[in-house]
């Protein structure tokens, strides 16, 4: 699969609607997941350079989703932003946890988003993902 690819792990559709529709904006092609526990298989599937994980989902947390990632094949490792409305020890801990893992973690952003940041952090995320080879528009 050609160019940059986002996943998208949010149990609110509107968020993962805002947050594709910037990515697609940025020419990633994005994929909205709000069942978090078939992250797996999408990421065999998908390959995502970079994956969104909101840290509070319907029935899983958000270190389920850290920890299903780190059971991909490690050629498909993508490379993590977390979100939340959590608080900041929460973020924290999914940070040390995707470290722990051998995960890259970007960015750790609060909701409500900022759109400018989130911007800035796809772009980032994506570049780090891709070795700085690729330029986001």
């Amino acid at each position: 699969m050609a160019g940059p690819r986002l996943l998208i792990v949010d149990d609110d559709p509107r968020i993962g609607r805002l947050i594709g529709r910037i990515a697609r904006q940025l020419g990633l092609a994005a994929e909205i997941l709000v069942d978090d526990e078939l992250v797996q298989p999408v990421c065999e599937d998908f390959q995502p350079t970079v994956v969104i994980v909101d840290m509070v989902l319907g029935h899983r947390s958000g270190g389920d989703v850290i920890r299903s990632l780190s059971k991909l094949n490690p050629r498909l490792a993508p490379v993590l932003v977390l979100i939340s409305g959590a608080d900041p020890e929460r973020m924290a801990a999914a940070r040390t946890l995707a470290s722990e893992l051998g995960i890259a973690v970007t960015a750790s952003l609060p909701k409500p988003l900022d759109v400018g940041i989130l911007t800035r952090e796809l772009r980032r995320a994506v570049a780090m993902a891709e070795g700085a080879s690729f330029q986001v528009a």
